[in-house]
């Protein structure tokens, strides 16, 4: 899903959220105890309550995405440097998604910190060895699969500007 163009379909934030627009990019993501969350929305006395429940989710898997990037020695990240890409534009969009959530619960500074976040990249690869990490994930079968298979992280990446403008737009 391109979240930043099924923002410009909005007219307000309140109706993407609950619209179902929050739990398709949700879905996309397959974060299933968030959708779960989303997916009581229309039936619940409380919506802000199912937001909240749904951004704890989102932060379990954000935060859970950044250990495992954080985590990997400078041999993993040689490596498996297309698996890092990838779950780096997933912890992106978590981050963008966690946004959404904070924004329509009145959270503008949470929401920031989220986009700041999004906009830090922990993969960063040393410039010195980057050519040389991708001729070596061409000789190794699984990273070769993953670069072909999904050669730019899927539908996961996103323009954080382009979002922190549409977000803000929404929320004016």
């Amino acid at each position: 899903m391109d979240l930043v163009q099924s923002l410009q379909g909005a007219k307000q934030l309140s109706d993407f959220v609950d619209g179902g627009g929050l739990a398709e990019a949700v879905a996309d993501i397959g974060v299933q105890a968030a959708l779960d969350a989303l997916k009581k929305l229309p039936q619940a006395r409380d919506k802000r309550a199912q937001v909240w429940s749904a951004v704890n989710h989102l932060e379990h898997a954000e935060a859970a995405a950044r250990t495992y990037l954080e985590t990997r020695t400078e041999a993993k990240r040689f490596l498996r440097m297309t698996k890092l890409a990838t779950m780096s534009d997933k912890r992106t969009y978590l981050l963008c998604l966690m946004a959404i959530g904070y924004t329509y619960l009145g959270e503008r500074d949470l929401a920031e910190r989220a986009l700041r976040d999004a906009e830090d990249d922990p993969r960063a690869v040393h410039p010195a060895y980057a050519s040389a990490a991708f001729v070596v994930n061409l000789a190794n079968p699984i990273s070769l699969f993953e670069m072909l298979y999904d050669p730019h992280g899927g539908d996961y990446w996103i323009s954080v500007p382009s979002f922190r403008a549409e977000l803000r737009a929404l929320s004016e």
